[in-house]
């Protein structure tokens, strides 16, 4: 059995607790209520809200700093059953956190699950095999673990920017979600359990949860080199990863800053600047709240590897000028992963989230406000941006990626799309990359 785990930090507890108020204001929005009004109407609606803000006289709420800036905590674990579409929300504490352990080895198809679930407190056990909808914990909990599913050099897309690079002595995984349950999945497609064996280093490129996913972390060993963002101030924006990391037992965090280099086994990582899918792209940022990240260059022994999840460009640079730079330097870059969303931000819920919006100024969610569904300011590559970044570098091969949580073999029409303008621009520049088409679950050789 496979459950889903997500371990929430306060951050994300915030959020989910301002999200019907946003979603309410959005609404009102779209239906042409003045902002002042609206935002009256919300709190009024959702008062338990108003701990989290106060009243700005003329532009609405303003966060208060407390929960702006913070060294936020896992205080929450939600389980889920994706047979039984069972979901279970409980508190991070020491006795659940057993409870957590007991997961893990499940889901890893370790036998020690079993007597880890006999050993938890009589009520915990009880209401445990009661989400998973059995009686007892025996053999049946347990599935064999297939790592050589994963263990051919080359490179596996797994959900959203989660990809494994691999050669033939070692593994790097990006990003690490591959545990995401959605409504309309049956099962979880990819499993841990084939999948640990095969790394040997993760490579985080910002804080941001579908790139950050604590649940899916917690399946690899507390030793596992985890390489970071260097450590900044910790904002509701980007929350500190190594200090999360930390918190929960991992010994090997490395936070890097930019041109950094780190080697396992024959894999080099270079990192790289990252720019994009800030609070805001064309105004200055709001108290500093700054989504810190890295890019990773991955050179192995069949080429070097840039990918590049969530970026674009911001006030204080852009991927098209990282390429030029590399270019100036006479860096070969064999292949890049690029997501080809523009990610203009039309709402408080275009990418980046009621994080994004609850990071504005008051002025800044103000002036969204009055633009619902109107095309805003693009902070990602999109597809322009990918051809300026392979018009610089020349790579041999071009992968798109990170556009979203699919089921196997499934990727978003807009990606489809774009691969096909893509290639045909390229064409008409007379640039030879090749572009791949791949999907969801795929594997390819290193080209």
């Amino acid at each position: 059995m496979n459950i889903e785990m997500d371990l929430y930090n306060s951050s994300e507890i915030i959020i989910k607790a301002m999200r019907p108020f946003g979603r309410f204001i959005e609404e009102l929005g779209f239906l042409g209520t003045p902002y002042s009004t609206a935002i009256e109407m919300a709190a009024k609606k959702f008062p338990e809200c108003k701990t989290f803000f106060k009243i700005h006289p003329k532009n609405g709420i303003q966060i208060k700093n407390e929960y702006l800036f913070a060294d936020y905590k896992i205080n929450e674990i939600k389980l889920s059953n994706s047979k039984t579409r069972k979901e279970w929300i409980l508190p991070y504490s020491l006795k659940n956190k057993k409870l957590v352990d007991a997961v893990v080895a499940m889901n890893l198809g370790n036998p020690q699950s079993l007597s880890q679930i006999e050993s938890l407190p009589a009520e915990l056990k009880s209401k445990f095999l009661s989400f998973l909808n059995v009686e007892t914990s025996t053999k049946s909990l347990i599935e064999n673990a297939n790592p050589k599913k994963y263990s051919r050099p080359g490179i596996y897309r797994f959900q959203h920017a989660c990809c494994m690079i691999r050669t033939k002595k070692a593994g790097v995984l990006i990003d690490p979600t591959f545990q995401w349950v959605r409504p309309d999945f049956e099962t979880q497609l990819f499993k841990a359990r084939d999948i640990v064996p095969n790394v040997d280093a993760i490579m985080l490129t910002h804080a941001h949860c579908d790139h950050f996913h604590v649940g899916t972390l917690m399946h690899f060993p507390k030793d596992m080199p985890i390489l970071v963002p260097e450590k900044k101030p910790s904002s509701l924006a980007s929350p500190c990863m190594p200090s999360l990391l930390k918190s929960l037992g991992f010994t090997n965090v490395m936070p890097l800053p930019w041109n950094s280099e780190f080697k396992v086994k024959d894999i080099n990582i270079k990192v790289l600047s990252y720019y994009g899918e800030q609070v805001t792209a064309t105004e200055k940022i709001y108290k500093g709240l700054y989504n810190w990240g890295n890019t990773y260059l991955i050179q192995t022994p069949n080429g070097n590897i840039w990918p590049l999840a969530d970026t674009g460009q911001d006030l204080q640079g852009s991927m098209v000028q990282v390429a030029e730079q590399l270019k100036a330097e006479g860096a070969k870059i064999h292949g890049i992963l690029g997501g080809m969303r523009e990610c203009e931000m039309r709402s408080a819920w275009a990418v980046g989230g009621l994080r994004r919006w609850l990071c504005m100024s008051p002025k800044q969610r103000l002036g969204i406000y009055h633009k619902n569904g109107v095309q805003g300011e693009a902070n990602a590559l999109g597809l322009k941006g990918v051809i300026a970044v392979i018009d610089q570098l020349r790579p041999d091969w071009f992968l798109p990626y990170n556009h979203g949580f699919f089921k196997l073999g499934d990727v978003k029409p807009f990606e489809k799309t774009n691969v096909k303008n893509l290639k045909k621009e390229l064409k008409k520049r007379k640039i030879t990359t090749k572009v791949y088409t791949w999907t969801i679950g795929d594997y390819l050789s290193l080209p």
